[in-house]
């Protein structure tokens, strides 16, 4: 089978999934936590140009809600540039990815601008050569600073 796609090439994503965080860290502490996961909804949409046949780049813009250790929720926009490289098998592809940009977060009545980095799979299934159904797993890093520069809190806020 030859290359899916070729230089020039364009694809458009659309991602719907629920967030499972997987750990909290304050001040450098691992902050345990007997929930059961607080579960969460995220969406987005991404564009990649392929430069040749594997490798793209592109962008994103998404959003995601969730519960935090307090009960309270969190809303988070992020908007990030990507760059990634696909593998192929037969009618699969697994693309790997990384994404930086900026997120806005809001919770209760607290609101922060920052940075965020996500790293993330997929695979997918190429149904025809206009659609492709499959998975996607991200992490995304959100780490947050003080007025005084001192970083609080990794992965996702608390």
């Amino acid at each position: 089978m030859s290359d899916i796609y070729a230089s020039g090439d364009q694809i458009f994503i659309i991602s719907l999934g629920t967030v499972f965080p997987t750990f909290f860290l304050n001040d450098g502490n691992l902050i345990k936590h007997n929930i059961t996961p607080p579960v969460g909804g995220t969406g987005s949409l991404s564009y990649n140009y392929f430069l040749n046949a594997n490798l793209f780049l592109g962008g994103e813009v998404g959003g995601m809600f969730f519960s935090t250790l307090a009960n309270h929720m969190l809303y988070i926009i992020p908007l990030g540039l990507r760059t990634g490289y696909q593998f192929y098998f037969w009618r699969f592809e697994f693309p790997v990815n990384l994404t930086i940009g900026m997120v806005w977060h809001n919770y209760i009545s607290n609101q922060y601008y920052g940075l965020y980095i996500k790293g993330g799979g997929s695979a997918f299934y190429r149904y025809n050569p206009d659609w492709s159904f499959g998975l996607n797993l991200n992490w995304y890093w959100f780490p947050q600073w003080t007025s005084k520069g001192r970083e609080i809190e990794h992965g996702i806020p608390v």
